[in-house]
């Protein structure tokens, strides 16, 4: 357990995204490349959509046996599924999709001429991008990613980018890592 005020941890849960967002917009606009350069298009909309609640439903079924078996790990952050947490759900993976698969992965994956680089190197990189808040929530404990919880970050991650290379489209990729974060919060509380 932490030693961190849950206000902290909440204000820390929603300052990190917005920065996140506002950076990438900054590099959009330095570089001078449109908003649709990150996937936030038109285009693909209704198959994006169907794609990433069929995606976020199946990913959450198949990782459903691994939560019920941690039903005794309450979130003491969460505490329970009101307008705080939705929109900290929403700012987190809107800030997660944007920058990991919208505008990371697509140029990683040109650096190194290489999709499947691209995919597993912004997979890496979004798996210890939750090590920092589950050390804190923790309490500081090193070991706080579980072989599990990687593996399954590294599934969503899997299932996002599948989603937003599939129709060139980042909202089905932003709807199914939400469908899979309200979820898995429902079944842990």
């Amino acid at each position: 357990m932490t030693q961190l005020p849950i206000v902290w941890i909440k204000t820390i849960g929603i300052v990190v995204p917005l920065f996140d967002l506002l950076f990438v917009g900054g590099l959009l606009f330095y570089f001078r490349e449109p908003v649709s350069a990150i996937g936030l298009k038109r285009e693909q909309l209704a198959q994006s959509f169907c794609i990433g609640a069929i995606g976020g439903l199946i990913l959450l079924l198949g990782v459903s046996f691994y939560e019920a078996s941690h039903l005794q790990k309450v979130n003491p952050v969460l505490g329970s599924i009101g307008v705080h947490s939705l929109v900290l759900f929403i700012i987190g993976v809107v800030s997660e999709e944007v920058s990991f698969r919208g505008y990371i992965e697509p140029r990683v994956s040109a650096a190194f001429h290489s999709e499947g680089a691209g995919i597993v190197i912004t997979g890496l990189m979004f798996v210890l991008s939750h090590y920092p808040v589950k050390w804190a929530v923790s309490g500081f404990s090193l070991w706080t990613l579980e072989g599990s919880y990687v593996v399954v970050l590294f599934l969503l991650h899997l299932f996002c980018s599948a989603v937003y290379r599939k129709t060139g489209c980042l909202y089905g990729a932003i709807l199914l890592h939400l469908l899979y974060n309200v979820g898995s919060a429902v079944l842990i509380l």
